[in-house]
């Protein structure tokens, strides 16, 4: 499945339909990682402009989460998702 984006901003973010459903097509390579002694896969998508970590992973690897400047995401199915860390 394709999946094209448009932008109504030049300052939203996208992510793609492979990186919001964990697939792997095309565009996307799937790496794993060793952090913390915690193997985590990663699923890198050139077709999205950000990555981003669930707070469940962040606990696991012993990690904090810090404060991002609030931006739009465009996901796959055309929203637009309000990010911020508020």
């Amino acid at each position: 499945m394709e999946t094209s984006f448009s932008h109504s901003s030049d300052s939203d973010g996208y992510l793609s339909l492979n990186a919001i459903s964990g697939t792997q097509k095309q565009r996307a390579i799937q790496l794993r990682a060793l952090i913390n002694n915690q193997v985590i896969l990663i699923l890198v998508d050139s077709r999205s402009s950000h990555t981003f970590l669930n707070a469940s992973t962040l606990d696991r690897l012993n990690y904090t989460a810090t404060d991002i400047n609030p931006l739009y995401v465009r996901v796959a199915n055309g929203a637009r998702v309000w990010l911020c860390s508020c």
